[in-house]
């Protein structure tokens, strides 16, 4: 698995396995006055779906975050992958138009 992180505000980063890929952006002290990952692109490449490639991506992007400090990660999907989600420890929050807003926790309290 190859990581690259872009510097440029705000900060990006992303996780790779084959062509299958998680993008986040780190966002700084917004929500709860501390720094949260938006999970801004998920891709599993048809060939590794539902052989763990996904779960483990967003794993390497929960330990990223928890390194920088943040206190969630949040990210936003449609209702056919709620359960993936899920699966992950996300948990649902909230609509945007048609789609579903999850989170995930780090720990401690968050606002």
């Amino acid at each position: 698995m190859s990581i690259v992180e872009y510097t440029a505000q705000p900060s990006r980063v992303l996780f790779r396995e084959g062509r299958s890929y998680v993008e986040g952006i780190l966002l700084p002290e917004i929500l709860g006055g501390r720094p949260c990952m938006y999970i801004h692109k998920v891709f599993v490449a048809e060939e590794t779906r539902r052989a763990g490639v996904g779960g483990m991506l967003l794993e390497k992007a929960k330990d990223f975050a928890i390194r920088r400090g943040c206190h969630k990660v949040f990210l936003i999907c449609k209702t056919d992958v709620v359960g993936f989600y899920k699966g992950c420890g996300y948990e649902g929050c909230g609509y945007v138009e048609d789609q579903h807003v999850m989170t995930l926790r780090l720990g401690g309290k968050v606002e």
